[in-house]
């Protein structure tokens, strides 16, 4: 029950609320929520369906494209253990670990930039387009109708794939873009929310581990953490009725994108991007949230120190909210948390309708995961609305209108 971790049931239930008006309004066809607080879950709620034809309803081991929650819960937890190590040093430059950026306009990018959004890379590339005909249409130099071993072996959309060698491009072309420009009062580059600093982290993670990125995270945090719902391609392992769909493409792919991620660049990469790529639940992302809030503890295992959990979950410049990879609470606005959140928070949103947060002085995780994207991505109601921050909102207003008393009434 809530009122045995000091939350007001009664004023938690208002979720229930929120969510069926952002369903009645088709902000989204359906979501999962949970509330964690103090190690017990006090929230759990799937709420209806993975289309609005309500065909299939939300389960809790309904699978969700998590979008850029990816940055936080794959390649940084990566990245985490590898600095933990002591491979990496935040203060050093990217290209001290890719030679291939010396001597390039992004040689003296510190990795420390890159994790805060800092590093003078452009919010976004489409990358995607390079791969197509001036006249429309897949170019056959990177997709083939036909899969073959030595070549064409990623899927990218049924009946289509990938050039293995195509990351290699993706990679050339992120290394020859241009960088925004440098404030010269202060030396540094402002701050831009990007996507492309997390095609480095892959990079770095790769190379130092002489492993994909996502057998890394099966062997080292997945599997062992009990997150069987959390992977990458999961049409391998699932059937294409576990996973909710998202977008209807209509200017790249031409197809329903479902079971195979929503991010193109990520779609690129045969689905595994440092940035994107990730498809999860809720009770599979509590437990990354409770081992985050345990300092890198989790049953009797310990995957990063509580020193390196600290460094990332803090904010590392004045002028930018964010901390090593990880969002903080919003400012004038801007963010995801609620106003009620306290300092400490941290956390990220994803691009697909998706989010986690996690408050030390609260002891507290919240997660949401829903599929706004479906049918079309221009659906903006969900952020509109702010439904993922105004449940944030009942989650703190219930630990205000907790009443001991009534914890005499559930004990008995």
């Amino acid at each position: 029950m809530p009122e045995r971790s000091q939350l007001d049931s009664e004023t938690l239930n208002a979720i229930d609320t929120i969510v069926e008006f952002a369903i009645k309004g088709k902000a989204m066809p359906g979501c999962q929520v949970l509330v964690a607080k103090d190690g017990k879950i006090v929230f759990e709620k799937s709420y209806g369906y993975s289309t609005y034809d309500s065909l299939t309803p939300v389960t809790d081991t309904t699978l969700y494209d998590i979008a850029s929650v990816t940055k936080v819960v794959a390649s940084t937890q990566a990245f985490m253990m590898l600095y933990d190590q002591g491979i990496f040093d935040l203060d050093e430059s990217a290209s001290t670990y890719l030679p291939e950026l010396v001597r390039t306009n992004k040689e003296n990018i510190y990795l420390r930039e890159l994790l805060v959004h800092q590093g003078g890379l452009f919010p976004f590339i489409g990358h995607w387009k390079k791969t197509m005909k001036e006249e429309g249409g897949f170019d056959e130099k990177y997709y083939s109708s036909k899969k073959d071993k030595w070549t064409y072996d990623h899927d990218f959309i049924p009946g289509m794939y990938t050039n293995k060698y195509l990351e290699d491009s993706l990679w050339k072309w992120t290394i020859e873009s241009r960088l925004l420009k440098m404030d010269q009062k202060t030396g540094m580059y402002p701050y831009r929310y990007s996507d492309l600093g997390y095609y480095f982290l892959k990079r770095l993670i790769e190379k130092n581990t002489n492993q994909q990125l996502e057998d890394f995270l099966a062997e080292n945090l997945y599997n062992p953490l009990g997150m069987p719902h959390t992977l990458y391609k999961p049409l391998e392992k699932y059937p294409k009725e576990h996973i909710t769909p998202t977008e209807r493409d209509k200017y790249f792919r031409d197809t329903l994108v479902w079971g195979t991620v929503h991010d193109q660049g990520a779609a690129l990469m045969d689905g595994v991007g440092g940035h994107a790529g990730v498809f999860s639940t809720v009770d599979d992302l509590a437990k990354l949230g409770q081992m985050m809030l345990q300092y890198g503890s989790y049953g009797s295992h310990k995957y990063v120190s509580e020193e390196t959990i600290k460094e990332f979950t803090r904010k590392q410049f004045s002028e930018n909210r964010r901390a090593l990879a990880w969002d903080m609470i919003r400012i004038e606005g801007n963010g995801g948390t609620s106003d009620l959140a306290s300092p400490k928070c941290y956390g990220h949103s994803g691009f697909t309708g998706t989010g986690i947060w996690i408050d030390p002085t609260y002891n507290l995780v919240y997660i949401f995961l829903s599929n706004r994207v479906h049918p079309d991505a221009n659906n903006k109601k969900l952020y509109e609305w702010d439904i993922r921050t105004r449940i944030h909102d009942v989650i703190y207003h219930s630990i205000m209108n907790f009443n001991p008393d009534e914890l005499v009434f559930y004990s008995e």
